[in-house]
């Protein structure tokens, strides 16, 4: 239920389809719908709350999913299993795909911030098993499950396997402009930027950060990998102290008081009084540019974000980055490269002729005149003001200048940040560590993922 502070009102959700005859029970859409419709209204509502419903849906989804003995087994674009009971006596082949579809919908909005409908693809010759090519034909869909499947042995306890393909975008009234005139022109060092195109590296770092990496309590596992990486001090408010002995005390004593246990990041107590970066990021997500693209980040994304502009971490975090150390860092590495996902979506680049900047401080390319295919192996700031570039870099380096289809292409995936960063003189664009999808090969990623370069001028000094 919704209370409506300006009419004085309790307004009612309706969740599920009240024309159904069939019984259903299903937490993930009931919780998938309440959020749904709750960002679709704007309604702002506790992020304590959809957190603890989240256990609650992981506590009771063994039970809840298992009601149906007909199941219909789907994969997303990430390769990961779905299961969906369906009743076979009620529904039909076209609403069962519709459902599926909708079920997509819901998941890319609630996660990406994006629901408009690009393509939807049934690739009837993957599903298993087989069925007739007259049923998959858009007259016949009328017809029930029951008369698809009843022939199958076990029927209706079986599991069917559907490949569905669905596309969806961020909706226009949602996306921003990228144009920059508000922003201040005009400082800190910057890490050097390799690049790489051995994709066999690129997958190496996939699998350790994976291999690390679990979904649930997202910002309290971000804030211990933060302190296990001895940067506390970028969660709390800067004490005056210079004496290294009465540091360590106080952080010892912090520890103490929010339950920090190295190897168990669960027990941490998130307390804003102490890590106060917790009220920084809850101004930034009501922040008017947040609230213009329908609050599609989470917490955790913010602070990834403000970690990585604007805090002292970056240094390290970057410099391991560079030198392969990505297992140091798995979810601040997996987190900040999600939310730039998700803020890239939410722009429209497609017509931008922003030229941008990236200085790097003693880096030469050696003995380099072109790259044909690269690939980021750590994120990368850039900036469309050269002057911030040339500060980077400082007496010697280099300046990375790069072209504007970078910004247009779909398989690099970048975004302004200046609305997080402290440093607004920046004026950031952040470009994500280039990633290996699992399912697509060395050739299509070096169409669509790589980027190439060449050398434009240089002297014994860049």
């Amino acid at each position: 239920m919704l209370f409506d502070e300006n009419k004085q009102k309790i307004k009612s959700l309706q969740v599920g389809n009240p024309k159904k005859l069939s019984l259903e029970f299903n937490m993930i859409e009931m919780i998938y719908q309440i959020v749904y419709q709750l960002m679709k209204a704007k309604t702002q509502i506790s992020l304590s709350i959809i957190s603890i419903n989240y256990e609650l849906l992981n506590f009771h989804i063994s039970k809840t999913q298992d009601f149906n003995s007909f199941h219909v087994i789907w994969k997303d674009l990430e390769n990961r299993t779905h299961k969906e009971p369906l009743n076979p006596y009620s529904i039909t082949f076209k609403q069962g795909i519709e459902h599926v579809k909708h079920k997509l919908q819901m998941r890319d909005h609630f996660i990406f911030g994006r629901d408009e409908l690009i393509i939807l693809e049934c690739e009837f010759d993957k599903w298993k098993p087989s069925i007739s090519s007259k049923i998959s034909n858009m007259g016949d869909r009328v017809i029930l499950l029951h008369n698809i499947y009843k022939h199958l042995r076990h029927y209706p306890i079986i599991q069917v396997y559907w490949e569905i393909k669905g596309y969806f975008m961020v909706p226009y009234e949602h996306t921003v402009d990228i144009e920059r005139d508000n922003l201040p022109k005009s400082k800190q060092s910057f890490n050097p930027l390799l690049y790489e195109c051995d994709l066999h590296k690129l997958k190496i770092i996939k699998d350790k950060i994976h291999a690390k990496i679990t979904r649930n309590n997202l910002l309290q596992k971000l804030f211990h990998e933060v302190i296990k990486n001895d940067f506390l001090y970028d969660l709390i408010t800067s004490q005056c102290t210079n004496n290294e002995k009465e540091k360590k005390q106080l952080y010892e004593r912090i520890k103490r008081q929010i339950n920090y246990n190295e190897k168990n990041p669960n027990e941490l107590i998130l307390n804003d009084k102490i890590l106060t970066i917790l009220n920084e990021l809850k101004l930034l997500y009501h922040d008017n540019v947040h609230k213009h693209m329908g609050y599609p980040l989470q917490l955790y994304h913010i602070c990834a974000i403000l970690l990585y502009c604007g805090k002292s971490c970056n240094s390290e975090f970057s410099y391991d980055q560079i030198k392969f150390r990505h297992h140091k860092w798995p979810y601040l590495d997996k987190i900040l490269q999600d939310a730039i996902m998700i803020l890239h979506s939410h722009e429209r680049r497609e017509e931008t002729e922003m030229e941008l900047y990236c200085g790097l401080k003693g880096v030469r390319l050696e003995n380099i005149k072109e790259i044909k295919s690269g690939f980021f192996i750590s994120h990368v700031s850039t900036s469309d003001d050269f002057e911030i570039a040339q500060i980077f870099r400082s007496d010697q380096g280099c300046i990375l200048h790069f072209h504007p289809s970078m910004r247009r292409v779909f398989g690099i995936e970048s975004c302004d940040v200046s609305w997080i960063s402290p440093f607004k003189h920046e004026r950031e664009i952040l470009f994500a560590r280039s990633i290996i999808d699992s399912v697509a090969d060395e050739k299509t990623h070096q169409q669509l993922d790589s980027w190439s370069a060449k050398v434009e001028s240089e002297d014994k000094y860049t």
